[in-house]
């Protein structure tokens, strides 16, 4: 059937079949640089033919293997060519990244490719499509993304959120191998955070310490205020309040709203007052990072819990549980489920109590092995 087709129809459905599955004449117009009018009447001839079958929404091969073979037929350099309108198409109806980005690659070019393939994975990160963020991350590293560092520090992110916590260090040692100065404290902050979460205090300080190093201001006022949390952990209640107290202190002095946020909260954990833990959750309000306002919400909620005050713990626990889930951090939404679990039992609402702790039992699980070592510190994890 193909032999068949005039010279017209054949080069629209050989854009067609580069572009894919379905299609739509806007995109065929602009891929073979046809006229509307010689578009409309090609795929006419290519409907009645059989070749192609008219949707809602546009149109379709009649057949898969009908698609293949008219793309086989195209030649390497027209079929670059095509790759490539396809993909300035897209860009410029706004389509998603990782189909522009899979245009470019298969047109060769691999810059362009790389930076679309990121800008996908920062799509699908923000929409909580955190396996295909990853994905669109190392695609973009393969084809020579010319920051390899940013690529290897956003995977670490991802994988620190879904509780993977071996990839996470090692995406973070593979950012801190490009990262400079002005970057490297960041990186072995977050190297430090997770060594935290894994319950391995003295790695977490030495992280954390590394990163004082180099950071100053905003950033060194929140080291502090975690390095307060690592010695509150490890019993050194003094140590802890004075680390807290700087931290503050830093943090009122630049202005940083995140920074004092936290360590208004560690000074609430020290049991210094509800005060702070009430401050802290002020500060939280607007703040770009959920995870300051999660973590506020829940010592604030523990703490009511501790005077008998079940209802507003409920409430409190209720809504970090809600920006949790919706920010995807899988070790916090176990540790808030089973704080929620404890707060129902003492409130004499056992099935409710129960059913929230299977589903922190469940996630702690998922999240508390790395191959076949076991990191007991993350079942530990109520308060942070």
């Amino acid at each position: 059937r193909l032999e068949a087709v005039g010279e017209m129809p054949s080069q629209i459905l050989s854009a067609a079949a580069i572009i894919g599955a379905a299609f739509d004449p806007e995109d065929v117009r602009d891929v073979s640089g046809r006229s509307e009018e010689e578009v409309a009447g090609a795929l006419e001839e290519l409907v009645v033919r059989g070749l192609i079958v008219e949707q809602e929404h546009g149109y379709d091969f009649s057949h898969e293997r009908l698609r293949t073979v008219t793309e086989e037929r195209v030649g390497r350099a027209r079929r670059r060519l095509l790759h490539r309108r396809v993909a300035q198409a897209l860009r410029a109806r706004h389509r998603q990244p990782a189909l522009v980005a899979r245009h470019l690659e298969l047109a060769g070019d691999h810059p362009q490719a790389a930076l679309e393939y990121a800008a996908a994975g920062d799509r699908a990160r923000s929409l909580s499509a955190r396996a295909e963020a990853v994905a669109h991350y190392e695609a973009a590293l393969a084809l020579g993304h010319d920051d390899p560092g940013a690529l290897h520090e956003a995977i670490g992110d991802v994988h620190t959120l879904r509780g993977e916590y071996g990839r996470a260090l090692a995406a973070y040692n593979a950012a801190a191998a490009f990262a400079g100065r002005q970057t490297a404290g960041r990186i072995e902050h977050k190297l430090g955070a997770v060594h935290e979460r894994r319950g391995e205090w003295a790695l977490s300080e030495h992280h954390y310490m590394q990163a004082l190093a180099t950071v100053s201001g905003t950033e060194r006022a929140t080291v502090q205020a975690d390095r307060s949390r690592v010695a509150w952990h490890r019993g050194e209640e003094e140590v802890a309040r004075k680390l807290g107290i700087e931290a503050l202190a830093l943090a009122e002095q630049d202005g940083a709203q995140g920074a004092a946020a936290r360590a208004h909260n560690i000074l609430g954990l020290l049991g210094c007052g509800r005060k702070h833990l009430q401050r802290s959750l002020e500060l939280s309000i607007g703040l770009g990072d959920p995870s300051v306002r999660i973590a506020a919400l829940n010592n604030l909620a523990l703490d009511y819990a501790a005077a008998g005050e079940l209802t507003a713990a409920e409430a409190l626990t209720r809504e970090a549980l809600e920006l949790c889930i919706a920010q995807g951090d899988r070790h916090h939404e176990a540790a808030l489920r089973n704080n929620l679990a404890d707060v129902l039992h003492r409130a004499g609402r056992a099935d409710g109590a129960m059913a929230e702790l299977k589903l922190a039992a469940t996630a702690f699980a998922a999240i508390g092995s790395d191959g076949e070592a076991l990191y007991p510190g993350v079942w530990s994890l109520v308060e942070w």
